[in-house]
Order: structure tokens, then C-alpha cells, then sequence
């Protein structure tokens, strides 16, 4: 979910130096330095798999006791628009958190003008929500997708591609630094980091960004591991995206229904294998991408498919929080509406859905997504009990954080 990436164009002497690097870095081999750090990262898990266990008591406590609205408004992320507590939009969402209709927001560059602005809009949003942290995300990934800049008091933050080519140690110095910039500015949940393998050179929306690591997918998990404890370090969860694995599309997601049939790789899935296994994954974001060999045998998106989810619970025994990127997308919305999105994404295990309100506004957002929760409910197209799975996994990961 990366709602206002730049269009993109044909910058040929760009995408050749791209493609220069990415060959490069494909001859690259897992650094050592990487491995003596293992330490730590053992270290950040443990103490992340002992706050689960004591989440797990608040998530029951909350269950008993929550309304079924604010069970479901833990499920939702929502984009907004404003910039001070005298905006309309930061008006609508505040009184969203502080009667349980939405879980979490998500900001972008159109939320943030400095880095004063974003301590103070932050800091009035964190306490609004009625009896749960909420999640403040943002996209923080650097090179082309990254809402704190220098333009707005931060600093710039390399591509993936080159932090990968820097080595692990100027890996950790980055990573830290952006995790203490995300955390300075408010925010507890960055989603990233990008683990698609860099297998199509004009890829629009990975290959060309130079968002992705390289094409060695142990690479790729190693350097992803690294962002993922430097934020844990500042408790800030993060989200590796996009799975089932963008890399190897030709088209992107945002602008497109996205078909990867016949050239998605299952070695797309190793980055996730292992860091889920190593316990390294706070959370997962499902990607727009159709594969009807793998899991889209009703032509759904990995977004709404129960195959993906099934793929992701089953066969990587991931039991975190899944996101959903953006409803909005149009890899999504051209075939279907935003309420049929929400539900068929849950039905399909999402745990958290999120709707951008980016490409598109939809009014009173957190809102509408609640009732179209309820009414299916009622209708019976989505489980209570499934969702109550979700509601805790949700806890259990604020708590985490710090709620």
C-alpha cells in the first residue's frame, strides 16, 4: 500500500543503472556480520513472544466486556485527511477512535508538513482511542516510498536495492535511524519492510522503485530481518509485504488488476518461510495479485482469497496479524465495491482491512466499514468467532507495541 507513489515513467538511463545494480547484487552472499547479530535478534524475539502470552488474558478481558462494534472497529485501518486537530477529517477520525469504530490510522504525505505538525497530530490521536492503542502507520520504506523527508524535517532514507548493496552493517545504521525517525514523529506501525524479490527489471512497481533487496531470497530475508528487529528496538511493528510476492508481476496494483499467473516463483515465498520461522514477522500484508494456479481458483485476488490466507496460515504456520493493502487499489476496486471488498477479505482471513481513501474518498469511512461488517454478520457471509480471532490477534500485537 503505497497510495501516492509517483506515476512512473520511461527514464531508460535510470532503469539501465537499476538493472546494473540488481545484477550485482545478485551475486551477493549472506554476510557474516549479518549472522553475529543473531544474538539480538533472538533476544527482541523472545521478549516479543512473552508479551504475546500476556496479551493473550487482555484480548480475553476485552472480548468479554468490548461492544461488538468496537470488536470490529479493531479490524479496520483508515486513511484520512487534515493536518491539526482543527481539520475536519482529523476531527471525523479521532471521534472514530474514541468510540471504538476504527482500530488504527494511516497517514501520508498529504498528513505531514513537519516534523513539529506530526509530533502534535500524533500526539493527540494516540490517547483518543476508547480502551486500545491505536495503530499509527505510515510508509516508511525509503527511496521512493517514504512520508518523512527532508521536505518535511526528516531525513532522506536510501531504496532498498541500495541499502542491500551498502552491506549489513550500514544496513543496521539506516534501519535505526529511520525506526528512531518513525517513532519521533508518533507512529507504531511501519509497513514495510518489502520482501518481493527483484525477479522483472520493469516491474512498475518493484523493480523500477528499486524497493526490493535483490533477487537471492536468503539475501533478501536477511536484510529484511534487520529492519524488522530495528523497530522492534524502538517497539514499532512492522509488516512484510507483499505477499504472496509482487516481484515477479508486469503490472501494478494500484492502477491495474494484476494477473501473475504462469510467472509468480514459489522461491517468493522463502523470505517470508524464514523469518516467520525465526519469529520475525509481526504482521503480513496480502497483495492484489490473481494467480489461478496457486491460489485464485474463483479469479480473487490474493486480498480476498482463502487460498493465499490458507497458504499463509497452513503451509508458513503464520499466526499473526494479516493486513490487507489498500481496498481502494484498483487491483481491487475494479471489480469489486468497497463493502464487498471489506467482507470478502475477512471471510478470507484478513485480520485487519485497510481502506487508504487515497485514489478514492469514501465518506465517513471507519463508519461504513463497521456496519458493513455487521450486516454481514447478520447475514451470515462472515463468522463472529473468526473475527473474534482477528479482534485478538490485533490486541495482542498492540500490546506489543505498547497498548
Amino acid at each position: 500500500m503505497d497510495g501516492d507513489l509517483p506515476a512512473q515513467g520511461g527514464n531508460t538511463a535510470g532503469a539501465a543503472q537499476d538493472g546494473r545494480e540488481a545484477g550485482d547484487q545478485g551475486k551477493l552472499r549472506v554476510p557474516k556480520t549479518l549472522v553475529r547479530g543473531a544474538r539480538t535478534l533472538l533476544q527482541i524475539a523472545v521478549f516479543f513472544a512473552a508479551a504475546a502470552s500476556a496479551a493473550h488474558a487482555t484480548c480475553i478481558e476485552a472480548k468479554a466486556t468490548g461492544d461488538v462494534h468496537r470488536i470490529y472497529g479493531q479490524l479496520i485501518l483508515v486513511g484520512f485527511k487534515g493536518l491539526t486537530a482543527a481539520d475536519d477529517g482529523v476531527k471525523e477520525v479521532l471521534s472514530d477512535l474514541e468510540q471504538g469504530y476504527a482500530g488504527g490510522l494511516v497517514f501520508f504525505r498529504r498528513n505531514i508538513a513537519s516534523a513539529d505538525q506530526i509530533r502534535k497530530l500524533t500526539g493527540l490521536l494516540k490517547p483518543g482511542a476508547a480502551g486500545f492503542l491505536p495503530f499509527l502507520a505510515v510508509d516508511e520504506e525509503g527511496g521512493k516510498v517514504e512520508r518523512l523527508t527532508p521536505r518535511n524535517g526528516f531525513t532522506r532514507q536510501p531504496k532498498a536495492r541500495d541499502v542491500a548493496l551498502r552491506g549489513p552493517e550500514a544496513a543496521r545504521a539506516i534501519y535505526d535511524q529511520m525506526a528512531g525517525e518513525v517513532a519521533s514523529a508518533g507512529f507504531n506501525f511501519n509497513l514495510g519492510p518489502v520482501v518481493d524479490l527483484d525477479l522483472r527489471e520493469n516491474n512498475p512497481v518493484i523493480g523500477k522503485l528499486g524497493r526490493s533487496y535483490g533477487k537471492d531470497p536468503k539475501i533478501v530475508g536477511e536484510y529484511a530481518r534487520v529492519f524488522v528487529a530495528a523497530h522492534r528496538n524502538k517497539k514499532i511493528a512492522t509488516a512484510l509485504k507483499h505477499f504472496p510476492g509482487h516481484g515477479s508481476s508486469r503490472k501494478d496494483s494500484h492502477l491495474a488488476i494484476v494477473d501473475v499467473t504462469g510467472i509468480w516463483q514459489r522461491d517468493e515465498l522463502v523470505p517470508y518461510r524464514a523469518l516467520i520461522a525465526d519469529g520475525m514477522a509481526d504482521a503480513v500484508m496480502l497483495a492484489h495479485l490473481i494467480n489461478r494456479e496457486f491460489w485464485s481458483p474463483g479469479n480473487l485476488p490474493a486480498t480476498l482469497s482463502g487460498d493465499a490466507v490458507k497458504m499463509l496460515r497452513e503451509e508458513l504456520k503464520f499466526d499473526g496479524v494479516i493486513v490487507s493493502d489498500d481496498l481502494q487499489m484498483k487491483g481491487v476496486a475494479e471489480r469489486h465495491p468497497l463493502a464487498q471488498a471489506i467482507v470478502l477479505s475477512l471471510a478470507a482471513g484478513s485480520d485487519i482491512v485497510l481502506i487508504g481513501n487515497v485514489l478514492v474518498h469514501q465518506p465517513e469511512t471507519a463508519r461504513f466499514a463497521v456496519r458493513t461488517i455487521e450486516q454481514a454478520v447478520a447475514r451470515g457471509e462472515l463468522d463472529q468467532a473468526r473475527l473474534e480471532q482477528s479482534f485478538c490477534r490485533v490486541v495482542n500485537l498492540k500490546k506489543m507495541v505498547g497498548g
